[in-house]
């Protein structure tokens, strides 16, 4: 057996054992920056906790090593790292929860539209019906009239609003998956400096080879790994702000969502007492043309199927508000859960996360949109 050979030998290190101390050195630096992302411990602990595991990588890193140096050739694949898993998911997560947010903006702007040619409809029937009379009291009818479009014009600026505020909450979701990208970036520099520091271990085993036993060249090799333990940290710094700043985006999503769903209730609510002051008004109106002329009674049916047409299509908040309350819902189950894996390393699997994504469905609609997805075969899991 050569000399190298006997050296391993007595080091009492393996190629697996080694490369699970790099693995386990790596996976405890992403959840110490996870603890300080999520608030757990502060900044100072988590670079005392990666100081120290760099000085253990240093004193254990000869054995590991001239060890890895010996299985170098058969390693052909290599795990995925915690942070790629947790973009993916979050990735998955996010498409998710657009196209959903999607599907709720979709309604909204049918409905609205449904309701926009109920009103125009219902003052062509008025101007109708207003042409007929004359002097003073048609002159008071028309003025109610111009009042009742002035009111009916308000309810369609309210509504524009509303448009508006689900499209600037669409557009922060959105913007999840640039995150998602900047995060499976850093995850390729992590991988990347680790196998830089996998190359190192190969000509660090060779010096001490030719060294002998002073073992003289690996104090060149140990500076260099050190530089490398280095811009591993920064990787790791940077890839907690990224992390970080991904958790307070979807915060403020959740804070827009939840001001936002407030205004919608006091907006909405507003809007039914205008629509229903408007129509008292156009009732008491085509209740006195009705009793001035028995031809004005068709012209006042149509107004009456018109208005329950508008109450019906009305009703498209109420699904509107299920699937954005279950939105909301599955953000935060989402987000508690990959915190809780980032934590404990219990990654849920495709099973876990299709409930996770699905629980609390209420409509046909979020139902009909995932069995759609699936059928295009748009769901990628792992």
């Amino acid at each position: 057996m050569s000399k190298k050979s006997n050296h391993i030998d007595q080091s009492g290190w393996s190629h697996a054992a080694s490369t699970r101390l790099v693995a386990c050195i790596t996976s405890a630096c992403l959840i110490c920056g996870a603890f300080w992302v999520y608030g757990m411990v502060s900044g100072q602990a988590v670079f005392t906790w990666i100081g120290g595991i760099s000085l253990l990588c240093l004193s254990l890193g000869h054995q590991g090593w001239q060890a890895r140096q010996a299985r170098q050739a058969s390693t052909s694949r290599q795990v995925p790292s915690t942070v790629t898993l947790f973009s993916q998911r979050l990735a998955q997560a996010t498409d998710r929860w657009s196209v959903h947010v999607h599907s709720a903006q979709s309604q909204m702007r049918q409905g609205t539209d449904e309701l926009l040619q109920g009103f125009v409809a219902i003052l062509d029937q008025l101007d109708r019906i207003t042409q007929t009379p004359d002097g003073s009291q048609a002159g008071q009818q028309f003025e109610t009239l111009g009042q009742c479009e002035a009111e009916l014009h308000l309810l369609i600026q309210h509504f524009s609003s509303f448009v508006a505020s689900r499209d600037r909450m669409l557009a922060t979701v959105l913007s999840l998956n640039t995150t998602s990208a900047g995060l499976r970036g850093m995850a390729d520099d992590v991988a990347l400096i680790a196998r830089q520091t996998g190359l190192l271990s190969v000509n660090a085993a060779i010096e001490a080879a030719r060294a002998g036993p002073s073992g003289r060249g690996f104090a060149v090799v140990a500076a260099e790994v050190r530089r490398l333990s280095t811009a591993s940290g920064d990787t790791g710094k940077r890839i907690g702000d990224q992390v970080q700043a991904f958790g307070e985006q979807v915060q403020r999503t959740l804070d827009e969502t939840a001001s936002s769903t407030e205004a919608d209730a006091q907006l909405v609510h507003r809007s039914q007492n205008t629509v229903e002051s408007v129509l008292q008004r156009v009732k008491s109106t085509v209740e006195l043309l009705s009793q001035r002329a028995d031809e004005l009674d068709a012209s006042s049916l149509a107004v009456r199927g018109l208005v329950e047409q508008m109450m019906v299509s009305f009703q498209f908040q109420d699904r509107v508000h299920q699937i954005l309350d279950q939105v909301m819902q599955s953000m935060q189950s989402v987000n508690e859960r990959l915190s809780l894996a980032a934590t404990q390393g219990d990654w849920p699997d495709d099973a876990e996360w299709e409930a996770l994504l699905s629980a609390g469905y209420t409509t046909v609609e979020q139902h009909q949109l995932q069995l759609d997805r699936a059928g295009a075969g748009d769901a990628t899991y792992f």
